[in-house]
């Protein structure tokens, strides 16, 4: 009997958050035989002169890459780490497996995965999730936002020792204030099977927030949703990249 090819994993990064700060985990992943693919979202980094990148323009740029990847009959697991939750969600419409079964195509998403992600409902976005609650550390210049480091090693990167949480602090780019405002209008996890990473000691998106977007998920689809825990700030993929890859085995094996 053949071994049916492992799902391909397809990470969304946070805001500000370059894919680099996603290779030791990738290389994790990879001693699963877990194969990935990381995005470079377009609203990461200064672009001028083009206009800063709409949450929407994430999506369609993490929906070539799905359906790419799903066109070579690849099943996916889309990971979504904090902000990429949003756009990645957004991204998920005609991609499912479901829906391209329906229409006879091969391959397609078949788990959502978050991490740490403060998802919205239908209409919401990071702004709303947000409320008045933008984080110290974050400076509007223009149309970008800016991570000051301080602030952001400490918060972001809490669950380091500081001379290492300041280096990753320094790595982060400029990210488009606009993509922020993006209102969701495609809930991919009210059709497709969802887990959801908890990282336990959060600063950023802290538990509580975490526990109520699951609360909200698995309302809002009737369905459960895996919860697994991680002993990790706001940022698994550095701080533990191999505890995180050992969560996404166990989801990839459960699927």
């Amino acid at each position: 009997m053949m071994q049916k090819p492992k799902p391909h994993i397809v990470i969304v990064p946070a805001s500000f958050s370059p894919s680099s700060l996603y290779s030791d985990f990738a290389k994790n992943l990879s001693e699963y035989e877990l194969s990935s693919t990381t995005v470079d979202l377009p609203s990461v980094g200064n672009r001028d002169p083009l206009p800063a990148a709409s949450m929407m323009e994430d999506a369609e740029h993490i929906k070539m890459v799905t359906t790419r990847l799903a066109d070579n009959g690849h099943e996916i697991i889309l990971l979504m780490h904090s902000y990429g939750g949003v756009c990645g969600t957004e991204s998920t419409k005609g991609v499912s497996k479901t829906e391209r079964q329906a229409l006879e195509k091969s391959g397609g998403i078949i788990q959502l995965v978050y991490i740490s992600s403060p998802v919205p409902e239908i209409g919401g976005s990071i702004m709303t999730m947000m409320g008045e609650n933008i984080p110290y550390f974050m400076k509007v210049k223009g149309d970008y936002l800016t991570s000051e480091s301080d602030g952001c090693a400490r918060v972001n990167f809490s669950d380091l020792p500081y001379a290492q949480s300041i280096q990753y602090a320094n790595h982060m780019k400029a990210h488009s204030a606009t993509s922020f405002a993006g209102p969701l209008q495609n809930a991919g996890y009210l059709n497709i099977p969802v887990a959801y990473i908890l990282c336990k000691h959060d600063v950023s998106v802290p538990p509580a927030l975490q526990r109520s977007i699951i609360d909200m998920i698995s309302t809002k689809s009737g369905r459960e949703v895996t919860t697994l825990h991680c002993n990790s700030g706001h940022f698994p993929n550095v701080s533990v990249p191999a505890e995180l890859a050992s969560l996404i085995n166990r989801v990839a094996i459960s699927g």
